[in-house]
């Protein structure tokens, strides 16, 4: 069973031109997921922030409880809460409860292919660089010219080709057409004679 489709060898010119196609398409999807990956980053970065405040809240309010449960009203007081709150100690439980569990939810990923590869970019980016110029240079190349002469060379030639056979058949026609109107009119003779033979003929 044939799972890929056989390369067009027989004509090298649209051998080239899909190469360059495909290539150009391969290119199309690497910017894709550059991009992805680029928001994925971004996304990623935000929740790490999130979850490296929501860290430092919950070191705050356990401080503030430490400090109410030891005596001390006035040590570790957190900003932007009223005294009544930062007093109340069932409140402050009750925060630091939410935070663990919200906190909790974020796993380190496993990096997988794409990471790889931008690890791979960061680390050689001239090279990379040098390599998708060379790569975009070559599939545009290679599509470019393998359509030129495909058209030029392939294209052109069999629609002359065609335009060839049909003129040939046009004149075929009416070279036939003419020899059927010069065999017309013998046609008629022929019919008279017969017609002429019958009325000489003598009855029975």
């Amino acid at each position: 069973m044939q799972w890929f489709p056989t390369p067009p060898t027989d004509n090298l010119y649209k051998f080239f031109a899909i190469s360059g196609l495909l290539m150009l398409g391969g290119a199309l999807a690497i910017i894709v997921a550059l991009a992805y990956l680029d928001y994925r980053t971004e996304k990623e970065t935000d929740e790490a922030l999130y979850n490296f405040s929501s860290t430092q809240n919950q070191s705050k309010y356990s401080a503030r409880i430490t400090a109410l449960q030891s005596g001390l009203a006035h040590k570790d007081l957190i900003p932007n809460l009223s005294i009544e709150l930062n007093n109340n100690l069932e409140f402050l439980k009750k925060v630091v409860d939410i935070q663990s569990m919200m906190g909790g939810t974020q796993k380190p990923r496993e990096p997988d292919l794409l990471d790889i590869t931008f690890s791979f970019v960061s680390a050689r980016e001239w090279f990379s660089l040098v390599l998708l110029v060379l790569y975009a240079g070559i599939a545009s190349t290679s599509s470019f010219l393998g359509l030129r002469y495909w058209y030029k060379r392939i294209q052109v030639p069999s629609e002359r080709l065609n335009q060839l056979e049909e003129d040939i058949k046009k004149a075929s026609l009416l070279k036939l057409q003419l020899e059927i109107a010069q065999l017309q009119p013998m046609s008629e003779t022929v019919k008279k004679l017969f017609e002429l033979g019958g009325l000489m003929r003598p009855p029975k």
